[in-house]
């Protein structure tokens, strides 16, 4: 992707609006344990289960219990450690 279509694209994604629409949370879903002794049992298929989650409760690295289960359209670099 040329520099000029990456930065019409940033753009872009920083324009979609913060509420929580169910556009941006039908990609996410975070896993949830029914009860506390599940995250310690070898039994975790059947004490999960995924819900949704926004982006806006995700952060840089790794996000605990965050899956996606979408495709990705895009990726976008941080333009601070990646010139342009």
């Amino acid at each position: 992707m040329k520099s000029k279509r990456l930065v019409e694209f940033q753009k872009a994604l920083s324009n979609i609006p913060s509420n929580k629409s169910t556009q941006q949370q039908q990609f996410l879903s975070r896993r949830v344990y029914r009860n506390s002794a599940a995250r310690d049992s070898d039994d975790r298929k059947e004490e999960k289960q995924l819900t949704e989650c926004d982006f806006e409760s995700l952060h840089e690295g790794p996000n605990e219990d965050v899956y996606i289960v979408g495709k990705v359209c895009g990726i976008v670099p941080n333009p601070d450690t990646v010139p342009l």
